[in-house]
């Protein structure tokens, strides 16, 4: 696929993680690199922004998953706080690889946090901003507010050339936000079974064209994965600045 059929979606700060026992190991690297907070720990979050309804010690466990020590969470709040909507969005889209990677050096110096930009097939853009525009708001009830992915898509800007693309992941898309992977339900044994459709070394898929024909199944077929709208995202690692 060309560049120039990939729209920006945002970039991500995150911690890879040991391969999970429940994934399968025949088909999955010993490291595991995913965009689904459900997988990997991120950076910032809404454990990050101090308004934010969350519990004090899902909070702390948070810092503690994604590796902030704790003389430094004041520190890492505030910026968070402070830099909401001006450097990231909601939940924890940066807004350019610049900005993660200089949190990275920040506040994970010497860490293995990897700097990620997400990237949309410009077919399933008109799809993405269909089902993540916030609907308008209705009395008596608070207005639901854009997330970075869909400020990021909306701009319609290609992802910065100077990555390393991995492949693509597959993402369902909840409330505007990439929430679960398909590593989360097992597709990985499910396509390579039915499609012969295996992960690249990386633990992706490594073409379009495969990706494409797994979402399809997705939407046309009973998989046991969440009913939400799924897209194809392509990965892309930068490197420090």
């Amino acid at each position: 696929m060309k560049s120039d059929e990939i729209v920006a979606a945002g970039f991500l700060l995150l911690r890879p993680v040991p391969r999970p026992e429940w994934m399968t190991k025949e088909l999955l690297p010993d490291r595991i690199l995913s965009a689904s907070a459900c997988i990997c720990p991120q950076f910032p979050g809404p454990y990050a922004i101090s308004w934010s309804s969350v519990e004090p010690e899902n909070r702390a466990s948070a810092f503690d998953k994604i590796g902030v020590p704790s003389g430094a969470r004041k520190e890492a709040q505030e910026w968070s706080t402070r830099s909401f909507e001006a450097l990231f969005g909601w939940p924890g889209v940066f807004f350019t690889p610049e900005a993660a990677q200089a949190v990275r050096s920040r506040f994970f110096a010497g860490s293995d946090l990897a700097v990620v930009g997400i990237g949309l097939p410009a077919k399933y853009r008109h799809a993405f901003l269909s089902e993540a525009t916030p609907d308008p708001p209705r009395a008596g009830f608070a207005p639901r507010g854009k997330s970075g992915w869909l400020k990021v898509i909306e701009a319609r800007k290609p992802l910065p050339v100077a990555g390393t693309p991995l492949g693509f992941e597959l993402l369902n898309v909840e409330f505007g936000d990439l929430s679960h992977s398909w590593l989360c339900n097992n597709l990985e044994r499910t396509f390579a079974e039915r499609f012969g459709i295996r992960p690249n070394r990386a633990g992706f898929i490594e073409s379009f064209e495969a990706a494409d024909r797994c979402c399809e199944a997705l939407e046309n077929e009973e998989h046991g994965a969440e009913p939400d709208p799924w897209f194809p995202w392509l990965i892309v690692r930068y490197e420090s600045a």
